[in-house]
């Protein structure tokens, strides 16, 4: 969409009505108002996403900051019983041509005693789209704003060049990201990730209903499933990082060897070993962990049973001593000598009484035992051997727990250790030092959130890998018939296969996007740059900005001149500008900012290329806009206005006057 005229009436300085045209002409883009600090120029960016928005989202100039919305001549001359508007009305067309009406008022009233109130029944807010012949009012204009122009993204349209000097120190790369999201309307793929997460929660709601058991498995998997999710993406984010942080930190350090301070580099020498031991002590800490708990989960059934092993094998002892293992006889022989009422040295027990009664005590006295004692000999075996690997997996868990502990002690000797020679680093007086130090430190201290974030994320991935297992386990002994519980099996798992997919799509288009405004940035650089100091601009995962100058030597924004500085911060917004699917026009207050006249001039000549085919209206200053300036930029303008001012006692009017 394109800009076709604003119309403005009682609005701050401008009572009005005024009406501004704006250049249609493709070949002569450009639209230059032009005014002295504090006409009106960023008020008149203000009448813009007031009208819009209902918000003023750009800094109010001197002369009307602060204090109200209406204008003060209006005011003072509204008697009592009268009543004004204060309105704004944008006119753009689309792609089509046609023309969309963007209308925003509020009425205020003079009561008898000459105080005046805004009539909020009298406000309203109206968009009309106008097909050639009738406008019609749309039903829903704030969804309109919302589908077309979003507020979020407004800054990367209608923005202060002032401002852009300063873009890369004002935005983190977080915040930076974030608007990624919102202008390449990633943030969609999550709304769609929530829908689907909250289905998965009404179908095992559902479930419970018709069958609890079932129902809870499937709640169990569901919770499984996001935590896993989630520490995957808090892992990948750790490792991420931790690259970033660990080569900052390394080019931090290796600035400070370079700084010509023997005392300084001693202590750093010595800092950076007993790092480098830090490093080693905690890999090994981490890795006993992770031992450790690979021990304990692979021992677990042996240790949980060894109370009942350790009692098998008691009363097998007891057994041995009564002489029934290994047995003398088994009790299943002297039934079948008593049975065939003959004796194993072939007397007849029938003829022998004697001998049949201590036959039948003894067989009395014998134990049911005997007749597995091979059995029980075996198990009772099997039951010492593990006993013993029982208690090797002690002697295992004690010496990793010592690991551990005096790890964990000399790790804590170390760290005091450094805090100490850092502590006397820093009282080394030499700025440069100080700085760089106070950056290791920091870069440090992030490193190990990063670290520890990475290492209780994998924890917690393997934790819900466990819970699953036990969920598959289960769901594997039930059989379900009921086929409304099937079906709701069905849309959960298409849920859960569609959540899959989407976060795959967002890591993918979160890349190619990043890929994408890399490039866009350093194409726009490199043409709006009139020198070649510069080869190449890099952008990194969290959209932090740097770039490699011709030696090879990579440089952050901070240390560019201003105009370089504004030349990147225009390149950066321009990319993520065309990422966003909108297409709107640009509009800059103050684009020169501080600039020295040298490079307003070469940007004036490469400004048209920059912004080819895009509706351009630059609002600025006289000091801006210089002979040198216009020259430059002329053949690419449409329409030029100026701004005068009107100081009165009752208040200030500004007229916006075709050139």
């Amino acid at each position: 969409m394109i800009i076709e005229s604003i119309k403005i009436e009682n609005f701050r300085q401008y009572k009005g009505p005024i009406k501004v045209d704006f250049s249609l002409d493709k070949d002569k883009n450009f639209t230059i108002i032009r005014g002295t600090n504090g006409a009106g120029k960023t008020n008149l960016l203000n009448a813009l996403t007031w009208c819009l928005y209902g918000e003023e989202l750009h800094k109010v100039d001197t002369s009307a900051a602060g204090g109200p919305i209406y204008n003060l001549i209006t005011k003072n001359k509204t008697s009592p019983g009268e009543n004004f508007d204060v309105l704004v009305e944008v006119s753009m067309l689309d792609e089509y041509e046609n023309r969309v009406i963007f209308k925003r008022t509020l009425n205020y009233s003079c009561d008898k005693n000459g105080t005046l109130a805004r009539d909020y029944n009298g406000s309203q807010f109206n968009v009309f789209y106008s097909d050639g012949n009738n406008d019609k009012p749309l039903a829903h204009p704030d969804l309109f704003i919302e589908k077309n122009m979003p507020k979020d993204i407004e800054e990367y349209f209608f923005f202060d060049g002032e401002k852009l000097e300063d873009y890369f120190e004002e935005n983190s790369g977080s915040t930076i990201s974030d608007s990624v999201h919102e202008l390449s309307q990633l943030h969609l793929i999550n709304k769609s990730i929530d829908k689907l997460t909250t289905r998965k929660t009404a179908y095992a709601s559902e479930m419970k209903k018709i069958d609890v058991g079932a129902g809870n498995l499937t709640e169990r998997e569901n919770k499984a499933k996001n935590k896993k999710r989630k520490a995957e993406k808090r892992k990948q984010y750790a490792i991420d990082n931790l690259k970033e942080v660990e080569s900052k930190l390394k080019n931090t350090r290796d600035e400070l060897h370079k700084i010509d301070n023997a005392d300084a580099q001693k202590l750093q020498k010595e800092i950076n070993k007993l790092k480098s031991s830090q490093n080693s002590l905690e890999s090994n800490i981490d890795n006993n962990i992770r031992k450790k708990r690979e021990l304990l989960i692979s021992n677990f059934p042996l240790v949980f049973s060894y109370s009942a092993m350790k009692y098998s094998c008691d009363l097998g002892e007891d057994l041995e001593e009564a002489g029934f293992i290994p047995p003398q006889y088994k009790k299943e022989f002297l039934d079948t000598l008593l049975e065939k009422k003959e004796c194993i040295c072939g007397c007849d027990l029938t003829e022998n009484q004697d001998a049949y009664i201590k036959l039948v005590n003894l067989k009395n006295n014998t134990s049911e035992i005997t007749n597995v004692s091979e059995e029980v000999n075996v198990v009772l075996r099997e039951f010492k051997s593990t006993m013993s690997r029982v208690r090797k997996f002690n002697d295992k868990r004690q010496k990793l727990n010592k690991n551990i502990r005096d790890n964990s002690k000399k790790l804590s000797e170390v760290k005091d250790e450094i805090e100490g020679l850092e502590f006397e680093y820093g009282q080394i007086n030499h700025p440069q030092i100080r700085k760089l130090k106070k950056d290791v430190m920091d870069l440090d201290h992030r490193r190990t959130l990063l670290i520890a974030e990475k290492t209780n994320a994998q924890r917690d991935c393997e934790d819900a890998d466990t819970d699953l297992d036990k969920v598959y386990r289960e769901k594997r002994s039930i059989d379900v018939k009921n086929e409304k519980l099937i079906l709701l099996q069905k849309y959960n798992s298409f849920c859960e296969n569609a959540i899959d997919y989407l976060n795959k799509l967002k890591t993918n288009l979160t890349e190619n996007i990043r890929v994408k405004v890399e490039k866009a940035t350093e194409s726009q650089f490199k043409k709006l740059m009139w020198k070649d100091n510069f080869s190449k601009v890099l952008i990194n995962k969290n959209y932090e900005v740097s770039l490699i100058d011709v030696t090879g030597e990579v440089v952050t924004p901070g240390i560019l001149s201003a105009g370089e500085k504004l030349v990147l911060a225009l390149s950066f917004v321009a990319a993520l500008n065309s990422i966003s699917g909108f297409d709107l026009p640009f509009i800059i207050d103050t684009p020169m900012g501080r600039l020295d006249e040298e490079m307003k001039t070469n940007i004036s000549l490469t400004l048209p290329d920059y912004v080819e085919g895009n509706q351009v209206a630059l609002l600025v200053t006289g000091e801006e806009y210089t002979d040198k300036f216009r020259e430059g930029l002329i053949s690419k303008v449409g329409k030029e206005y100026m701004i005068h001012v009107n100081e009165t006692d009752i208040g200030t009017e500004s007229k916006i006057v075709l050139r």
